[in-house]
């Protein structure tokens, strides 16, 4: 690997090192490719990841779920029972909120009795500054396109 940052995780952690070097391997770039083209053809291109595919190959297919705690053995088994039901419904099409807090992963050094860290959703977005940040940087290129204001 060119990088040392992807190989030194799996080595310190003693996880296996493959999945880390198969960033680099581009003979799977068409296999992923293709089942990426053949998920988004089930689901339409304006979804995210994870795409679950029902009762293929007729069965329909949709992003999600995405929960950000681990469920209980007794919980899980009615998460994915409702998921299920969502799917069987003829019109069902999506279901969303932004994620509120960060995932309940040990690797984010949140322990399963723990919530993940609320994050801060500035009026309801994570992205609304960013995205102001990209509003005004656009704004002021097009004035300096136009002339308004000198190049700083």
């Amino acid at each position: 690997m060119d990088s040392e940052v992807p190989d030194a995780g799996p080595r310190r952690s003693r996880l296996p090192t493959a999945p880390a070097e198969a960033l680099e391997d581009e003979s799977y770039d068409a296999e992923i490719r293709a089942e990426t083209d053949e998920a988004l053809a089930q689901t339409g291109k304006d979804v995210g990841t994870p795409i679950i595919h029902f009762e293929p190959p007729s069965g329909v297919a949709f992003s999600g779920p995405v929960i950000s705690r681990l469920p209980r053995e007794d919980q899980s088994l009615e998460l994915w029972n409702h998921v299920i039901g969502l799917a069987r419904f003829p019109g069902f099409a999506e279901i969303k909120r932004s994620m509120r807090e960060l995932p309940q992963l040990r690797a984010l050094g949140v322990s399963e009795d723990e919530v993940g860290i609320q994050q801060d959703w500035h009026g309801g977005s994570r992205r609304q500054k960013e995205y102001a940040r990209s509003v005004c940087g656009v704004a002021a290129r097009r004035r300096r396109i136009a002339g308004k204001y000198p190049a700083g």
